[in-house]
Order: C-alpha cells, then structure tokens, then sequence
C-alpha cells in the first residue's frame, strides 16, 4: 500500500574527483572528477518514490548555476519538489581512492542548515504518514519538526560525524536512526558498539539502523536485532550506497513488509548502488 512520506533535508550539487594513484598531501595527484546531483535529502527522496510511495520532497536551492542544474532534474522527477531558495547553493566536493571508496569530503550546507520551520511547505508535513529528515537541518529545526509532528513515525540520517549530534536531544521522537559505527560513537562517547546502541535506546530511541562496512548492516530495536551482510561483487563507487540502504529500508517498513524481508531488500539495493557512479542506480 503507498503511502505519503515527506522528506526534508539536503540536495546539492556533488563534485567529486578520483585519484589514479595514492593521493599525495601537499602534490597535484593525477586523476578525473565528475558532477552529478547529490544530497541525502534528494537521494531518500527519490529512493522511496522509486520504491512506489507519495512523496513531497523539501529542500533549497540556490538563485545560480548549480541550482538550475538541480531543478531541471528534479523537475523531470514525478514527486512533488518544495523549494525554498537561497543566493547560493550547497556543494559537496568528494575525493575517492583508486577503489571507489572514499578519502574523505567538505560539504558545505549553508543553505539547508539556515531552513527555519516558517518556510516549511505545512500542508505537506500534515498529510504525510511518516517523516525522514538528515541532520544537515540545523538543531534547531530538528527539534521544532519533532515536537510539532512527533506523533508520526519520523525516520532520521544521521549524515555525518559533524552534523549527527544535532538529533541528540530528541532521539525519543525518533522511529529510526540511520548511522555508521562513527557517527554512533560520536553521539554517546562509548567504543563499544553494543553499548553505545543500548544506551540510544535508553534515551527513548525507537530503533537503529547501523552501516558496519563489509560486516553488511544491523537493525536494532528494544525487541529485536537483526543482522544482513552481503559480499559486494563491485564498488566503483561506495557515495550513495548508505542513502539507498535506508531509502529501501523506509520502504520496506511502509509498505509493512517483516523486519527481515525489509533488510533484504535495502542491503541488495545497496549493493546494486555500489556498482554505479550514478547515486540513485541502487533505488529501482
């Protein structure tokens, strides 16, 4: 059965390059870059239309170049697009190694962190069946979307070790809380991955979904834990396997399917992610 979801978080142009050898500090490396339309607001969003849901998808653009480029595309997309603009739009510049996997990023999200609840479409936060947000929202929005809407199932990224702690204060609104094994150790303190999750959900968390690397991905709620791991057959490039993941995931949750069927579904769309430069390849 479809249901209508509600996304809002971020979409960006993505510039990423890639080394032909070993990356040398302080030396120009040989290698290529690409563009593409990136965000992990637009990616869930257009994973969880692709997985045959009703989706309004809010995020800003930029009055420039770069947000031509992402409107046009998103316009060509058959969700609804709610855009807030700003003079300037955001930008995440990549570089990956050799093996797709990545060296390390600097996003910047000016835009979407300065989103303030006032320019939220409203109509389109009250008809959703369930909410996903990432933690590009500043704090401050986090919590006003949890207290206002907190009785609906809100789903939350985590994105980065950077911008993951800004959930902190409203996990008990949480459904479910997508993170890496950093970010999930950023935001309780503890190296232990156990304990780090039992003590998310002491805090009134509703469950986590926690990327382990090649060790697949685990599922963990006060009732259950559930385990997937599935050996990659190609990476050529590891962006956007996380955002396909819990897109497919989300989905699978919504359309009501078992916990385990659901982790199935998101690890093989990951997967499918992994052999694509393109960061939605893993959503059909």
């Amino acid at each position: 059965m479809k249901k209508r979801i509600c996304v809002i978080g971020a979409c960006n142009l993505d510039l990423v390059g890639r080394c032909d050898h070993n990356f040398r500090l302080g030396d120009a490396s040989e290698g290529s870059y690409r563009i593409q339309a990136g965000g992990v607001g637009r990616n869930l969003a257009q994973g969880l239309h692709q997985a045959g849901h009703v989706v309004d998808f809010v995020s800003v653009l930029g009055e420039d170049v770069f947000g031509e480029v992402l409107e046009k595309e998103l316009l060509e997309q058959t969700f609804s697009f709610h855009k807030i603009t700003r003079p300037r739009s955001d930008l995440f510049l990549g570089l990956e190694k050799q093996d797709g996997e990545l060296y390390g990023a600097l996003a910047d999200m000016q835009g979407i962190e300065d989103l303030k609840f006032e320019e939220l479409p409203q109509k389109a936060l009250d008809r959703a069946d369930a909410l996903v947000l990432d933690c590009c929202l500043s704090e401050a929005l986090l919590g006003e979307i949890c207290s206002v809407y907190g009785e609906k199932p809100i789903y939350v990224d985590g994105v980065s070790v950077d911008r993951v702690g800004r959930i902190h204060s409203f996990l008990h609104c949480v459904h479910l809380l997508k993170l890496n094994q950093a970010e999930l150790r950023s935001l309780t303190a503890l190296q232990d991955v156990n304990q780090a999750i039992e003590e998310l959900l002491k805090r009134g968390l509703g469950a986590v979904l926690l990327s382990l690397g090649e060790e697949g991905f685990l599922y963990k709620s006060r009732n259950l834990e559930r385990r997937a791991k599935k050996e990659a057959e190609e990476i050529v490039s590891t962006l956007g396997a996380g955002d396909a993941l819990f897109s497919a995931f989300i989905a699978g949750q919504m359309h009501g399917i078992a916990i385990e069927e659901a982790m199935e579904t998101a690890l093989e769309s990951a997967l499918l992610t992994l052999k694509s430069y393109d960061s939605w390849k893993g959503h059909a």
